[in-house]
């Protein structure tokens, strides 16, 4: 399933993100995260249909729509920080580990610390480990 296909078929929702609205289906996104889950059954008023994701570009939500939608997500070295920390924010933990995964396989002694940094401050603790051991590696190789 796709996103473009669905999105303006039987919605039942509005989700704003940076100004831009998307339209989507709850059922799909209690799916996705207990986040929108939440939001839809303890945060929201009856008959409610627009719904604020704060601290979420446009083009984030819509990666993170068109996961929920097909489970494909395009992860670059431009969005994948970004991602990675509204994904983390929403408690999608699937998009989370696929990112980590990501950042994994690009762990390089240059930036290592960078995204040691970054593991560190959202306890992502398998990135963290490896980045810390390349990081170890690279000073015993550079002695």
């Amino acid at each position: 399933m796709n996103y473009h296909s669905y999105s303006n078929q039987l919605c039942d929702i509005i989700i704003e993100a940076g100004g831009t609205h998307f339209h989507a289906h709850k059922s799909v996104l209690c799916e996705l995260s207990p986040y929108f889950r939440a939001l839809f059954e303890r945060w929201s008023s009856p008959g409610q249909f627009l719904y604020t994701v704060p601290g979420v570009t446009p083009n984030i939500m819509k990666s993170i729509l068109q996961y929920g939608y097909s489970q494909r997500i395009t992860i670059t070295q431009t969005n994948v920080k970004a991602l990675l920390e509204a994904a983390d924010y929403l408690l999608m933990d699937d998009i989370v580990h696929i990112c980590c995964k990501f950042l994994e396989k690009r762990l390089r002694p240059k930036n290592c610390i960078e995204i040691l940094r970054l593991a560190n401050a959202h306890f992502w603790h398998e990135l963290r480990d490896r980045a810390s051991l390349i990081w170890e590696q690279s000073l015993i190789y550079h002695r």
